[in-house]
C-alpha cells in the first residue's frame, strides 16, 4: 500500500473522529476522544488491511498486529503521519 493511501487513511480517521464529536457535543470528556481516534484508527486499518510496517520494510508475519500498530499511528492524525515518514525516509535515505 502507498503512502498516500495511507495517508488518506489518517485524513478519513481525523474526519469521522470530528463528526462523531459534532454529533455528540459536551456528552463525552477531552480524554475520551483520543481513545475514540485509536478505536476508529484501528478498525479501520484492521479491516481494510493498511499495514504501516509493510510499507516502511518490516514484516512481522502478523495483518492484526501491523493493522492495529498502524490504526494506532493514523489515529494521531495526517499532520503526525506525515512527520513519521518523513523521519523513516531520511533514515532509510542515510543506510543507502
Amino acid at each position: 500500500m502507498e503512502f498516500v493511501a495511507i495517508l488518506v487513511v489518517a485524513i478519513l480517521v481525523e474526519a469521522l473522529v470530528e463528526v462523531l464529536k459534532g454529533v455528540l457535543p459536551g456528552t463525552a470528556p477531552g480524554a475520551v476522544w483520543p481513545v475514540v481516534s485509536a478505536a476508529v484508527g484501528i478498525a479501520l486499518c484492521v479491516l481494510a488491511g493498511v499495514d504501516l510496517l509493510v510499507v516502511v520494510g518490516v514484516d512481522v508475519g502478523s495483518r492484526i498486529f501491523g493493522g492495529v500498530v498502524s490504526g494506532l499511528i493514523v489515529s494521531r492524525g495526517a499532520s503526525f503521519l506525515h512527520d513519521v515518514w518523513g523521519r523513516v525516509s531520511e533514515a532509510g535515505a542515510l543506510h543507502r
